[in-house]
């Protein structure tokens, strides 16, 4: 069917199209339909350039998916493309994608992660809104502005990776994001929009520049704790307290910008000097430990430890292997005395910054183990 406007429309197996100026745009898919989809790179011989929808329904709106794979041909996800998807896990954002339309994956409750492209420049307003079960975060270099209410009510989510570059956090976005405990900002952070930080129980903040504008409220109904850090000789600030308005925040200087173990300890609630051969009480587990594995330190911590498993005709170890200052190395034994990577086969990372390693099965007895260095 052949429609005004250079605009072409047609079904390919699941997929509702339109044909815009040569490109694909995927418009709509079933609700009931559940499980992986694979969007097609390429549709009667043309690329798949975007997810769209009809009028202010996307493309996926509802649908009961629980994971997708988006091709390295789209640009473009746009407004509630995968808006109130219950079921969707994860999503891995390719290179290809420039835009990051408004609401794109509002509420979508129990979306666990998300990779982001390393071209994203713009994040709509209520983007991720309401992603609840969303945990952590690392934006590119290529986001320069978050938009307002863009990250609202994702309330597990516990760190945020601002990436250098990042000028603009607009208003409420990041409001009752009840389990962000620390934020580091950049140096080229130059605003704040009103009520951005606003019921996070943040115990710091941690300026890399100089004072940014504030517009409204910032830091409210945060941990008793709380406290602004910030670089000696940078601008805009004061101490023992900093008023950028009517509310003023315990504030303290520090020599320089803080490590990832650092950032990791303020996230938890500790100061950033504590030594990570710590114990926690009753956990049994180091800080070092916790922080190499992305562990709770206060918590038991057997759910996130390396967990094991068989593979056809080989033995399997499940780890989180995603600091970059930290050395993973997992060794074979057959006697648990001598121990060798000779033989270890390491996948690489997945959307959560997990590796399985994996050693033959081929003696009577083999063990492995995983060593962390700092």
């Amino acid at each position: 069917m052949i429609m005004p406007g250079n605009l072409q429309a047609g079904v390919s197996g699941l997929f509702t199209y339109e044909v815009v100026n040569g490109g694909v745009h995927i418009t709509d898919y079933p609700d009931n339909i559940t499980g992986h989809v694979e969007i097609p790179a390429e549709i009667e011989g043309k690329p798949v350039t975007a997810i769209t929808g009809v009028g202010l329904t996307g493309a996926f709106f509802g649908s009961n998916l629980t994971s997708v794979t988006i091709p390295p041909t789209v640009t473009l996800i746009g407004t509630t493309a995968f808006a109130i998807c219950f079921n969707l896990q994860s999503v891995v954002i390719p290179d290809s994608v420039t835009t990051i339309g408004d609401s794109a994956f509002y509420q979508s409750l129990n979306m666990e992660s998300v990779s982001f492209g390393s071209n994203v420049t713009s994040l709509g307003p209520l983007s991720f809104f309401g992603c609840r079960a969303l945990t952590s975060l690392v934006l590119p270099p290529s986001i320069t502005s978050i938009s307002p209410r863009a990250f609202e009510l994702c309330t597990e989510l516990r760190s945020v990776v601002f990436s250098e570059g990042l000028t603009t956090i607009g208003e409420r976005a990041f409001l009752d994001c009840l389990s962000l405990k620390s934020v580091t900002l950049p140096a080229s952070v130059t605003f704040l929009g009103n009520n951005c930080f606003i019921n996070c129980p943040l115990s710091s903040a941690v300026f890399l520049g100089n004072a940014p504008t504030v517009s409204g409220n910032l830091f409210r109904k945060t941990d008793p704790e709380f406290s602004v850090f910030f670089i000696s000789g940078k601008t805009g600030f004061t101490a023992p307290v900093w008023t950028p308005k009517s509310t003023g925040f315990p504030a303290q200087v520090i020599s320089a910008a803080p490590s990832p173990s650092q950032k990791w300890l303020l996230e938890h609630d500790l100061p950033m000097q504590t030594p990570l051969q710590q114990e926690p009480d009753g956990t049994g587990v180091s800080l070092l430990t916790s922080y190499a594995l992305d562990l709770d330190p206060f918590k038991n911590p057997a759910s996130g430890l390396p967990a094991g498993g068989l593979l056809p005709n080989r033995m399997a170890m499940t780890y989180f292997a995603g600091r970059p200052d930290i050395t993973y190395k997992v060794e074979s034994s057959t006697d648990l005395q001598t121990w060798s990577t000779e033989g270890i086969t390491i996948s690489p990372p997945d959307a959560l910054g997990r590796r399985t390693a994996s050693a033959a099965t081929d003696t009577p007895q083999k063990f492995l183990r995983l060593l962390i260095e700092k």
